[in-house]
């Protein structure tokens, strides 16, 4: 998502760059104090900014990663948004057989949660999944054959999708 932003010549501009693509610029320092969020490399979809993350981790360092840049693994909603984020991957990288989202199972196993705190609303499970054997935590998402979700043990290396809750 991008946005253009239109200062005057009496306005002081101080942008702060973070690595994650999210610039935080104070507009009218020191006195009207205006925060605007200019966000880059994120994709809008019903409102909630994803972004694909090409980097392969196991999940919880993907998780981490998504933490870094304010947001979470990817907890999907819908039909329509599991849809959305396989084509985003899909974009991305189109050899990528998978990515991590943010369902995980870590702290009680068998009790499915998302990262971010959302609710469980929705799942999208291939035939026999989850199948909870060898400490498998973390869920990936394929948008290949299957196109459903799986659960794979914290050894896995994959992509992933982050989510910020509200953009």
């Amino acid at each position: 998502m991008k946005r253009s932003i239109m200062v005057s010549a009496t306005s002081v501009l101080l942008c702060a760059a973070i690595l994650s693509g999210i610039a935080w610029c104070l507009m009218g320092f020191p006195w009207n104090r205006l925060w605007i969020t200019v966000l880059t490399g994120w994709t809008e979809f019903h409102a909630r900014c994803f972004k694909f993350i090409s980097e392969r981790k196991n999940w919880a360092g993907s998780e981490k990663i998504c933490q870094n840049i304010g947001g979470n693994l990817a907890s999907v909603h819908s039909e329509d948004e599991f849809t959305f984020i396989r084509e985003l991957v899909k974009q991305h990288d189109s050899s990528e057989p998978g990515f991590w989202m943010g369902l995980s199972d870590r702290n009680q196993d068998g009790t499915w949660l998302w990262s971010d705190g959302s609710r469980v609303d929705f799942t999208l499970w291939n035939p026999g999944e989850p199948t909870n054997v060898g400490q498998k935590d973390g869920v990936q998402g394929n948008y290949r054959k299957t196109k459903g979700w799986n659960d794979l043990g914290n050894h896995w290396r994959l992509a992933s999708v982050c989510v910020l809750r509200h953009c």
